[in-house]
Order: C-alpha cells, then structure tokens, then sequence
C-alpha cells in the first residue's frame, strides 16, 4: 500500500523526498530507510509486551526524528504494533479493572454512598493523561 502511494507521489513530483520506516517494497519505490520495518513487527501479545520498552524507544525517536526534521507533510501508515502506548496501557487498564469490578460487586454493600462513580473518574482520569501525553509528545 505505501510503496504504491509512493510510486503514484513520484509520477507527480519526479523531486520528491520520501523517507521512514520501510520495508524492501517501500525501498525499492525510493523510500530512504530511517528504520527497517521488520523492526515492528511483532506476533501476538506476548511478544508486544516483550519489546514493549524497544518498540516504545522506537516511537519516542520518531517523533524526536520528525521535530527535528520538520517535513512538509507527513503520512502515516498505520501499524497496530507502533501504537503500543494506546493498545497495552488499555489492555492493562482492564486486566486490572474486571478484576476489582467482580470484587466490588461483592462488596457493593460495604461501599460509601457515591463510590460507585470511582471507576467512571478513574477511566476519565486515565483517559485524560494519555490525552495530555499524546498532545505533549506533538509539540
């Protein structure tokens, strides 16, 4: 798909620039390879949480590398694996949440009045740091 888009931007502006995370279709069409893109790929949860920290590093170099460079425009090629800040932090987020739900059903009558609401201020609360974080991290 990005080595198509790739060669279809060439035919229209025989000068263009194109680099980023590549793989040998994307090469081949003329990408210059800041990162290879076997570099993210990953297969099945396990392995993400296992590279978590590598593919995370990876991230914050990219948009470090794209301030730096300021480019005229930017396409994105989406790849789950790269967004890992989003996809593991709610997975865990509700690994731990089922597990406190079942309990505080069973405790629902030793509750305080009000704290029921608990957990719709705590996944707001959450939602709004990686809200922050994200717009922090495009400045």
């Amino acid at each position: 798909m990005a080595a198509g888009l790739i060669r279809a931007l060439r035919e229209r502006v025989s000068d263009i620039q194109v680099l980023g995370i590549a793989g040998p279709a994307m090469q081949a069409a003329g990408c210059h390879v800041w990162e290879p893109f076997d570099r993210l790929a990953v297969m099945g949860f396990p392995e993400i949480v296992r590279r978590y920290r590598e593919l995370s590093a990876l991230r914050r170099r990219t948009i470090e590398y794209f301030r730096r460079l300021r480019p005229h425009v930017f396409i994105g090629v989406d790849t789950p694996e790269f967004n890992l800040g989003v996809e593991v932090g709610q997975l865990l987020f509700i690994a731990c949440i089922l597990p406190l739900a079942a309990l505080g059903r069973r405790a629902a009558r030793r509750w305080p009045r009000g704290a029921g609401q608990a957990p719709a201020y705590a996944i707001g609360s959450v939602a709004v740091w990686w809200t922050l974080e994200r717009v922090v991290a495009c400045l």
